[in-house]
């Protein structure tokens, strides 16, 4: 599987406002294409653009940019092969029976450095794929049997008290996504600040380093493989 995903602080800008009409347009280098608006409710701002006429292809750059009248942002990422995962595992935790730890396992590729980060979604919720806490990784040697810990994503926007192990009965959908060192870079810094008090993305987004010219945030390209999984 491949995938596109932004979060731009220019386009929240845009939101927050209630200027919905801005241009964003993707290209490939041999095509271009104008993404759609679409309101989407399990995203914050509810709202992103999308196209289902541009697949991503790998050994692609592909270049976003968000104009609105004065406004303008750009971002360029390259697409990577996505790596294989090898499986997931459940470990029960001492004295709680209704939650369980996790890993990804992985072997590294040949073409090394590569650079990954996790994101985990609930299928039966239809929540938003976000990043898992403490799932960024650098495999620095090729062909590595690497172990990833699965802790669920750490959201305050919803209102709940965290907890990172995973909740026995929950089905799942795990994401390894492969990414550029600079992409990997971003989440690595968000990682870290979620993990030491940032309680929203929103309130963090100027302490990490992202890849957008004239805005905030990330244009995340990405080769990815996915599993769904009940927590056992």
């Amino acid at each position: 599987m491949r995938e596109f995903s932004t979060i731009s602080s220019f386009m929240r800008r845009l939101q927050f406002k209630g200027i919905i009409p801005g241009k964003v347009t993707i290209s490939d280098g041999e095509n271009e294409v104008i993404l759609t608006g679409d309101p989407e409710f399990e995203y914050m701002p509810p709202y992103r653009y999308i196209t289902n006429k541009m697949k991503g292809e790998v050994g692609k750059t592909y270049r976003i940019v968000a104009e609105y009248e004065d406004l303008y942002a750009s971002a360029e990422c390259r697409m990577l092969p996505p790596t294989p995962i090898q499986s997931i595992t459940f470990s029960p935790i001492e004295g709680n029976d209704t939650l369980r730890s996790g890993e990804l396992i992985f072997i590294s590729p040949e073409d090394t450095p590569a650079y990954y980060y996790v994101t985990m979604g609930n299928v039966d919720e239809r929540s938003r794929p976000l990043p898992t806490m403490m799932g960024v990784y650098k495999a620095e040697e090729p062909g590595k049997t690497i172990s990833i810990p699965l802790f669920n994503p750490k959201n305050k926007l919803d209102g709940n008290s965290f907890v990172p192990q995973l909740r026995v009965g929950d089905n799942l959908e795990i994401t390894l996504c492969r990414v550029t060192e600079e992409v990997y870079e971003f989440w690595k810094s968000y990682d870290n600040a979620m993990m030491f008090g940032a309680s929203q993305f929103l309130n963090s987004a100027h302490s990490v380093r992202g890849n957008i010219r004239g805005g905030l945030g990330v244009w995340s390209v990405q080769g990815t493989t996915s599993q769904r999984i009940q927590v056992q």
